[in-house]
């Protein structure tokens, strides 16, 4: 059976999408969005190579390296989602892969986390398997309220996500939560088939409202950000990605 938006048997295929180089996406402050607690985020991404820093999203209120909210690929594979207080000075969420969960090139993973910095709870899961990097913070409000927010590259333009690396489904929603040691949870976001499952027409199926951001494919709409925060302008080139977005 099909449904409108290419939707087959109530999942779309997830088209991926590949980064130029100095390829990134850029917008200001989410609609919207306001400090908090908690978040949920969840993207897939594949890399040609390894050995470099790719930044994959930050939120700041300047253009400095001094994210308040980023999520980054470290040079020997792991990925790191970290949230910071109002002032930027203390970590109050940081939860990571161990490099061998997620160090491969040319394949794709699949990255889901939550937190509440109000009770200490971080959660990450790369492929449906927990973390197994340091999970740490201090509890407190987070800085949303960000002037920018980047899709592919550090605000100070010192680390890019590109060339050649793709992302597909990024999914991010500030102030809201989902309980991810449940598995039914997980698997609003990854099949148990290892492919991506559909996360509504505007995101809205895993928590049961629209994120602040979701962007999908294919490359000539990938700024269009079905969430609720408001459009994404691109810079450089991006391409579809060739292969099938899937474990």
């Amino acid at each position: 059976m099909i449904f409108s938006g290419g939707v087959i048997g109530g999942a779309r295929p997830a088209q991926g999408v590949t980064f130029g180089s100095g390829a990134y996406m850029l917008r200001g402050a989410l609609a919207g969005v306001g400090d908090g607690y908690t978040g949920v985020i969840s993207f897939w991404f594949k890399v040609p190579s390894s050995g470099v820093f790719r930044e994959l999203f930050a939120g700041s209120p300047d253009l400095t390296w001094n994210g308040a909210v980023y999520a980054r690929l470290g040079n020997t594979g792991w990925v790191n989602m970290v949230c910071k207080s109002t002032d930027r000075n203390t970590t109050r969420v940081s939860i990571a892969t161990n490099y061998a969960q997620s160090n491969g090139v040319n394949e794709w993973y699949h990255i889901v986390a939550s937190w509440n910095s109000g009770t200490g709870n971080r959660l990450m899961y790369v492929n449906g398997a927990s973390a197994a990097g340091a999970s740490t913070g201090t509890n407190g409000i987070i800085r949303y309220n960000n002037a920018y927010w980047a899709l592919g590259k550090q605000l100070d333009n010192t680390d890019y996500f590109g060339p050649g690396a793709s992302m597909a489904e990024f999914f991010f929603a500030p102030n809201q939560f989902i309980d991810l040691t449940v598995a039914s949870n997980r698997e609003k976001f990854l099949r148990p088939n290892g492919k991506p499952a559909f996360l509504g027409r505007n995101g809205e199926k895993p928590l049961g409202v629209s994120p602040s951001i979701y962007l999908t494919g294919p490359a000539s709409t990938f700024g269009t950000n079905y969430g609720t925060g408001g459009d994404f302008t691109p810079y450089g080139t991006f391409t579809d990605e060739g292969s099938a977005v899937t474990l």
